[in-house]
């Protein structure tokens, strides 16, 4: 029979323990409710993505600008803007009673004064002074001459067989030689530069002529024609974007009826903008995704234009539209679309989202940072966690996580998503499922 004093002790023991277990528990569970709760994510090798929302909307390639060569009055629109037109279909009635009013001269006239001024001007090229320059070779073949006689003359002086005033007579002969042939020098020189100016002038005059012929040849092509009734039929299939006003005189370089050019999707492009600091990615994307109501992907549009011109912050881009696509495109619609761009990299490189990272300064490919991640430890109590900063560089920004380097040195890490002024390098974490 077991003695009173052993069962009293093995009782004291046993509680004692159960004691022991019950403060222990209730110590780590107060301890944790003054802990920084945090939830923690596995880091990842995974690819991120990375989307853009473009605005756009839908314009024709090409558009027909109908002049007429000459002022004009529009007496009667047969179509209105918005209205699709048939190649040959009537546009618009000018009012014959005033005409069309051209300013150009006649192709007749400008051939005829261009011929004048090009003979005026071979002439001028023609002329080399054949004349001038015979004449200063037979004063340089006379002074030469008299050189040679004045030496002649010299000995014989000093032989006492002339007298002094023959040498005299012949050195005024050689100084008045010598003046005729500077004489003709700047006579042949002033020559040449009226040449000249009325050689530039003549080329002016011959430039301004064949301008305006260039004005009035580009008639057929630039400007369209009426018939003798004064009706304009569209040249092409298309849709009507815009006509000018009745009853008033249009110049003869006014627009009177602008017609897009339209025979299918084909003949229509995507045109959008992009603030300049999203230029390179949206380049880099090259492909538009078309969103419906949903947001869902309609459709694509190969980007094909950038516009190298900032204007407000803003670049110009344009696309053609999939060949593919069922529906009809409309004129002017507006579109929301996408540049998606995806980014992934073999190697020494993890993922986790941008809300665990703290960059040095913006999300870009480069930046430094620091994440946390969590290590697990025995303590007094069990288990316990703590924090642990790690620098990082950023490789690829996506819209919700980054892709890091700097975390390959740690087995399957844990890192802290939940940020926060109380997560500390060191500092102990309650881990929050």
């Amino acid at each position: 029979m077991e003695s009173k004093v052993l069962k009293k002790t093995r009782n004291v023991i046993i509680g004692f323990f159960a004691l022991v277990f019950i403060m222990g528990f209730f110590s780590k569970t107060i301890i944790n409710l003054f802990l920084p709760k945090v939830k923690v994510v596995s880091a990842e090798e995974t690819s991120v993505k990375r989307s853009i929302e473009v605005n756009g909307e839908i314009k024709p390639k090409e558009t027909l600008k109908v002049r007429l060569p000459g002022s004009v009055i529009v007496g009667e629109y047969f179509k209105e803007e918005g209205e699709a037109v048939k190649k040959g279909e009537e546009v618009f009635k000018i009012n014959t009673g005033y005409g069309v009013k051209n300013q150009y001269k006649d192709i007749s006239t400008l051939s005829s004064q261009l011929h004048s001024k090009n003979l005026e001007l071979k002439k001028i090229n023609e002329n080399n002074y054949i004349v001038d320059e015979k004449n200063m070779d037979l004063l340089k073949a006379k002074l030469e001459d008299l050189n040679n006689t004045l030496k002649e003359q010299r000995e014989l002086y000093e032989a006492g067989a002339i007298s002094k005033s023959k040498v005299e007579e012949v050195k005024k002969d050689i100084e008045k030689t010598n003046k005729e042939i500077d004489i003709k020098k700047a006579e042949i020189e002033e020559k040449k530069k009226e040449a000249q100016i009325k050689k530039a002038k003549l080329q002016g005059e011959i430039a301004e002529i064949q301008r305006e012929m260039g004005k009035v040849g580009k008639m057929g092509t630039f400007y369209s024609n009426v018939d003798n009734k004064g009706i304009y039929y569209s040249e092409v299939d298309g849709i009507v974007m815009s006509v000018n006003n009745l009853e008033s005189i249009l110049p003869q370089d006014e627009v009177i009826v602008e017609i897009a050019k339209v025979e299918d999707n084909n003949s229509l492009k995507f045109v959008g903008k992009i603030d300049e600091e999203d230029y390179e990615f949206v380049r880099g994307a090259m492909f538009l995704d078309v969103l419906d109501d949903s947001n869902k992907t309609k459709y694509r549009v190969q980007l094909t234009k950038f516009q190298k011109i900032v204007k407000d912050g803003k670049v110009n881009i344009e696309g053609k539209f999939q060949k593919d696509i069922e529906e009809e495109l409309i004129v002017g619609k507006k579109l929301k679309s996408r540049a998606v761009k995806r980014y992934s990299f073999q190697g020494e490189y993890n993922t986790v989202p941008k809300s665990a990272v703290v960059p040095s300064g913006k999300f870009e490919k480069g930046e430094k940072g620091i994440v946390y991640m969590v290590e697990e430890k025995e303590g007094i109590l069990g288990k316990e966690y703590r924090a642990k900063k790690v620098d990082v560089e950023i490789i690829a920004v996506g819209n919700d996580k980054v892709i890091l380097e700097g975390l390959s040195g740690y087995d399957d890490p844990k890192i802290i998503t939940n940020l926060s002024y109380k997560i500390t390098d060191g500092v102990k974490v309650f881990l929050w499922n």
